[in-house]
């Protein structure tokens, strides 16, 4: 009897990833494997590529391709296809996983001179209705993880081959992938890797072994270089398959040539073993556990419907830039940072909105206008006002009353994208470790050292939670003389309830402005638990040809008693590098102390601007009377590859004022937001809209 061992790598970096990240996986991790298969002329296995590393090795590394379709051309290297900025298929519609499958189909038929007929599905996340739109793109086969198929009674030993699964009476062959064989390569020595193959043989007859994983875990995972090259675990493994006579390497294609499917199976919803962890079960719970990801989404589904109507080239353009906008990396978050990165969100929101633009255009020309409406937009059973310009979007939610989104048009910027701070499991594990370490400087015994990998020591400090997705226009009530640290920890310092609270939302439309009037009658705490009933009032104001977004606010005093409290408005600005010289803060161009976006501080103004001179705007808020600003640099807690490290998510603004209001009064202050595009600055400043 002999065994069929079937290899399959994916190798992907997300839409919006910096140069040298894509330059140290070349290196690392894709160059040296594709110079392993060179030297083992008997290995056969199966490569994937997504579409954002296809374009970068194409614009910085051709040569690499060219080897590649050799090794194609050969037979030796089978090239899968899949959605071509690698999204989560289940979660973007099917004219979208079409299209996307198809140009990266093309793509292959191409560059590579080789027709796909597998595909790789983003993080293997899969649902039974996969298989129709992968038929309809040509896909004839793709790879799910072995524990799926056990959660329909398919034991391990029953697992070794491929099933065929249909949809609409769409047939698609299901591989099974190995756990085992996953946790295994390339970690564990060669011999035994060998012998758990080998374990196979006495539990069927002819077994088809499938590992297939990320690429990159062959050298740009942390300590994986030095095991897999410079110690030689590749070379040895290959050669130790070489010399096995009872082991041979195929593709997937050439066992299903070769081979019949072992019976027809129905998988159900999933994905692989620590994504159903990380996500509760099911992969669209993160739109559940992280909002910001919900909005991303929605955004994404609304933009599709608005793209779908183009044709010709600026329909291409659109859909290019949609596509680009449904890459899976910031919608969730597992052991790699994932939405926790603002600058692979920001590039996502970067290009749905310049899809946005293009079909912008296409409606309304050059003109100045203005569109309003209220609908659902984020699927939450409240109806959302949409606002939106030549200049800017605003999406102003009932939760909160708040500006959930707020997108200027010129730059492709999302400028309200700043990601909360929330719980994470690990986060217990980090106070452990820090408990344990203190331990050990008291003399304890050293138990759990090595309990999370950490970047910088400390982090445990960093722990704290918001209460709130973060966004413009949070209505904040605290205690007169609290503190702007208690503040940044969230120590018990909030009084009133409107955090995420529902608001009445009225939306006012005129021929060339837009109205929206919130309004909540809701509680706040004071002295010995004591609770004042308040009103709040606030109405924004828009305009066509008009970058400024006019605000007015009335606070009433509905109870029998005086209030008195600290009212504070908070802003929260996505500008990306809490450090960087070219992101500061500034009033009527004095630079504020400390300048940096992360950094804390207080000042009295009438008047205060953050400037982004990388992405190219200045935000500027001015209020009616003087006005205490306070502001901080919201920064996260978070996994990644290389251990748990801080980052920063955005800058929150506080304006604040104390407030005296006596029984039946009202407190009232206006307030004027401006969105600028700076000149010859920006990363995209413009796009090409078919003018």
């Amino acid at each position: 009897m002999s065994a069929t061992f079937v290899l399959v790598l994916h190798n992907h970096q997300p839409v919006g990833n910096f140069p040298f990240v894509f330059e140290q996986a070349y290196q690392r991790a894709y160059s040296p494997m594709l110079d392993a298969i060179e030297r083992h002329g008997h290995v056969r296995l199966a490569l994937h590529y997504s579409g954002p590393l296809l374009d970068w090795l194409e614009a910085e590394r051709p040569a690499f391709l060219d080897r590649l379709r050799v090794l194609a051309e050969q037979g030796r290297v089978e090239l899968l296809s899949g959605g071509y900025y690698e999204p989560i298929l289940p979660a973007i519609p099917d004219r979208d996983k079409i299209g996307q499958i198809e140009r990266l189909n093309t793509y292959l038929k191409r560059r590579m001179h080789v027709r796909a007929r597998g595909a790789w599905i983003a993080e293997r996340v899969w649902e039974p209705v996969l298989a129709r739109p992968l038929r309809d793109a040509g896909i004839e086969y793709t790879l799910l993880d072995d524990t799926q198929f056990a959660s329909v009674g398919i034991a391990p030993e029953r697992s070794y081959g491929y099933f065929v699964t249909e949809e609409e009476g769409r047939a698609l062959a299901l591989f099974p992938m190995h756990m085992a064989l996953r946790h295994a390569i390339p970690f564990r020595p060669v011999d035994e890797v060998l012998a758990l193959m080998s374990e196979a043989q006495s539990a069927a007859a002819d077994p088809v072994l499938v590992m297939g994983d990320d690429g990159e875990k062959f050298g740009n995972w942390p300590g994986t270089y030095g095991s897999v090259y410079e110690q030689g675990w590749l070379d040895r493994f290959f050669a130790a398959i070489a010399r096995a006579p009872w082991l041979e390497m195929r593709t997937p294609a050439e066992v299903l040539d070769a081979r019949p499917p072992l019976g027809r199976i129905y998988v159900p919803n999933g994905s692989y073993q620590e994504m159903i962890e990380w996500s509760g079960g099911l992969w669209r719970n993160f739109l559940v556990r992280y909002p910001e990801a919900n909005q991303l989404h929605k955004k994404m589904l609304d933009v599709s419907q608005r793209v779908s109507a183009l044709e010709g080239r600026l329909g291409e353009r659109a859909r290019d830039e949609l596509w680009q906008g449904q890459c899976n990396c910031p919608y969730w978050h597992g052991v790699f940072g994932g939405i926790y990165l603002n600058s692979i969100r920001e590039a996502n929101f970067e290009h749905l909105i310049a899809a946005e633009r293009i079909a912008d255009h296409k409606e309304y020309g050059d003109h100045d206008w203005i569109h309003a409406q209220t609908r659902d937009l984020d699927c939450d059973g409240m109806q959302e006002a949409l606002v939106a310009t030549e200049s800017y979007s605003a999406i102003v939610a009932p939760s909160g009353g708040a500006i959930s989104e707020l997108d200027l048009k010129a730059t492709n910027t999302n400028l309200t994208d700043v990601l909360a701070r929330r719980p994470e499991a690990y986060h217990r594990a980090l106070r452990e470790r820090a408990r344990m370490r203190a331990d050990e400087a008291a003399g304890g015994t050293r138990s759990i050292h090595d309990i999370q990998t950490v970047k910088e020591e400390g982090l445990e400090a960093l722990l704290a939670y918001d209460d709130h997705r973060r966004g413009m226009l949070v209505d904040h009530f605290f205690d007169p003389d609290v503190t702007l640290d208690a503040v940044v920890d969230n120590r018990d310092v909030e009084r009133g309830d409107f955090l995420e609270a529902p608001y009445e939302l009225v939306l006012k439309r005129r021929r060339q402005a837009a109205a929206v009037a919130l309004r909540r009658i809701g509680r706040v705490r004071g002295a010995a638990g004591t609770q004042r009933a308040l009103e709040i009032e606030k109405t924004l104001k828009f305009a066509a040809g008009s970058t400024r977004i006019v605000i007015h606010y009335a606070l009433r005093n509905r109870d029998t008693e005086p209030l008195r409290a600290r009212f504070a408005v908070e802003f929260n600005l996505g500008l990306q590098a809490g450090d960087a010289s070219d992101r500061y803060i500034h009033s009527r161009g004095r630079h504020l102390q400390p300048p940096n976006a992360g950094a804390r501080g207080i000042s009295r103004e009438r008047e205060i601007s953050a400037v982004d001179e990388w992405r190219g705007f200045e935000w500027t808020l001015r209020c009616g009377v003087e006005t205490e600003f306070w502001r901080y640099g919201v920064e996260t807690v978070s996994n990644s590859e290389e251990g748990i490290e801080r980052t920063y998510q955005g800058t929150c603004m506080l304006a604040t004022w104390i407030v005296d209001i006596a029984p039946g009064l009202a407190w009232e202050g206006g307030l004027e937001m401006r969105l600028d595009a700076l000149v010859h600055a920006g990363r995209r400043s413009d796009i090409e809209t078919g003018k």
